[in-house]
């Protein structure tokens, strides 16, 4: 948990690969996926800890980098998150969660109590997760498979300089401006990357995005305060 989210301070996640289209394995474009995490005290249960993060999946030209506002003559929905909350908590030796995003009448929780799977061979300990998520697009309300693994060097929630990774696959219908009908093929994204400390650290066209699109994520929810506003919408 303290890899992941932190002990208090904010911490961030970058990776970077390709979307492909399944059937076929065409690559339509590059995929960059950003989250950072705070980790605070449950304000209800202070055996608890509540993970406040705010996350983005963004759709990059494969051929130059640049983040994408047309594809095909279409503009282009990037998905961004502007909170989560995981609310985490031990069970048995057993990490028990539950995620909350959206706002308004999109207000959405899951129960991802027994998901993670964890591994250690060679040093390193594997998290691995998966959990379908509710998403909005063009076409309407769709299901996405979220599939990660979080590798943790020895020390890498006391020590924020041992850079733990991460490997992300998303799966979901391919949307209408991607080229699909929202029904018939999928899109599958895959990306690597690491924990970095400070959002300065994230890539230069990262970070010139979140300066001119999404400047409140140049750093995590401060508390649950933030949330409850942005869940009003």
């Amino acid at each position: 948990v303290a890899a992941r989210c932190g002990t208090g301070e904010p911490v961030y996640w970058y990776a970077r690969g390709d979307a492909r289209v399944f059937p076929g394995g065409e690559r339509l474009y590059q995929f960059d996926f950003v989250e950072e995490n705070r980790l605070v005290v449950d304000p209800e249960n202070p055996e608890a800890r509540v993970c406040l993060g705010r996350k983005a999946n963004l759709c990059l030209d494969k051929d130059t980098g640049e983040v994408l506002r047309e594809f095909r003559g279409r503009p282009v929905t990037q998905l961004i998150y502007p909170y989560q909350v995981m609310a985490m908590s031990l069970h048995g030796g057993r990490v028990a969660a539950v995620a909350t995003q959206g706002a308004g009448t999109f207000l959405r929780t899951y129960n991802l109590d027994d998901i993670v799977k964890v591994t250690s061979f060679g040093g390193r300990t594997y998290f691995d997760t998966g959990a379908m998520f509710t998403i909005r697009r063009e076409e309407g309300v769709m299901n996405s498979f979220e599939y990660l693994t979080y590798v943790m060097p020895p020390d890498a929630g006391e020590q924020k300089n041992t850079n733990p990774s991460l490997s992300l696959t998303l799966a979901y219908e391919r949307p209408v401006w991607a080229g699909g009908d929202g029904k018939s093929d999928y899109l599958l994204q895959h990306a690597v990357g690491m924990r970095v400390s400070t959002y300065d650290e994230l890539p230069p066209h990262i970070r010139q995005f979140i300066e001119t699109d999404a400047p409140v994520f140049r750093a995590p929810p401060a508390d649950m305060a933030e949330i409850k506003r942005l869940q009003q919408g």
